[in-house]
């Protein structure tokens, strides 16, 4: 009787074990291909840090770092479709970070001169965390390129309020914003235009 209930709770236990034994395993690849794919992406590998890190991505309970990853990878290579197809897998996974991936998709869009894309996620991500100093930093130079002076003075202005940036910094940055300012202003032939700025 012993040894038939046993045998019987043994059976029961199975699929239990199966799925204990199946979820052990999984974590093991993600854990492995997510290792792997960012040492190779440190390392400069691309081609295998691309390979290995979609491959992870299967096996993760949290695959937007694998996409994320992906991503750098595939722009590195030039294979900027790929790359936005990776952007777009890691804001749909499960548990995604919506300021994580945008972060990220501005970074890359910044690295490859897509400046005016980049601003635009950047804007979006300010509405959204007023408070996030690298949001900000990264909405800096994207004025910067843009030649969007005004907003630059508002985000350093920002930075001189809030802190996250040293001083001289600031300050460099707002000389080179008011001195655009006025040079714009004084090829308008606006002298009220130009005094409103110069008061500025």
């Amino acid at each position: 009787l012993y040894v038939a209930i046993r045998i019987f709770t043994g059976l029961v236990d199975i699929p239990e074990t199966f799925r204990r034994r199946q979820r052990t395993r999984r974590h093991g690849r993600s854990e492995y291909f997510l290792t792997q794919g960012m040492l190779a992406l440190n390392e400069g590998d691309w081609h295998a840090a691309e390979k290995l890190l979609r491959k992870g991505a299967s096996y993760s309970r949290a695959p937007m770092i694998n996409y994320m990853g992906a991503a750098k990878a595939a722009q590195h290579l030039g294979a900027l479709d790929r790359r936005d197809h990776y952007l777009s897998l890691a804001s749909a996974s499960p548990g995604s970070s919506s300021l994580a991936s945008g972060i990220t998709q501005a970074e890359l869009q910044l690295e490859q001169h897509q400046t005016e894309q980049a601003y635009a996620i950047l804007r979006k991500l300010h509405a959204d965390q007023p408070g996030n100093n690298l949001v900000r930093s990264m909405m800096l130079d994207a004025s910067r390129g843009l030649r969007e002076w005004q907003q630059m003075l508002e985000l350093l202005y920002e930075f001189e309020r809030k802190g996250g940036m040293p001083l001289q910094n600031i300050r460099a940055g707002q000389l080179q914003a008011h001195a655009e300012l006025l040079i714009a202003a004084s090829r308008s032939g606006d002298i009220t235009n130009l005094n409103k700025v110069w008061g500025d």
